[in-house]
């Protein structure tokens, strides 16, 4: 499994690509989780943010990308791709 880390500082938000998550559950191997940062999505399979992570309710004013409910953080985070 590769492994990307994305260093402290600038705003990342991690979210689940609710199309993506149902193909995992029926067993194809994807990438179901997007964390964007400084402006690219690193799609990934798994996400652990080292530090505090708020949870953010969007529900009326989501993302560019469409997402409402998000995780959000400025430590560091280590994508498993």
């Amino acid at each position: 499994m590769n492994i990307e880390k994305l260093p402290t500082g600038c705003v990342k938000r991690i979210h689940v690509n609710q199309h993506l998550l149902r193909k995992a559950v029926a067993g194809e191997d994807v990438c179901p989780y997007t964390v964007q940062f400084k402006g690219k999505s690193h799609p990934c399979k798994s996400a652990i943010a080292h530090e505090g992570v708020e949870f953010v309710n969007a529900i009326h004013k989501p993302l560019s990308c469409g997402a409402r409910l998000y995780g959000q953080t400025t430590g560091p985070v280590t994508l498993h791709l």
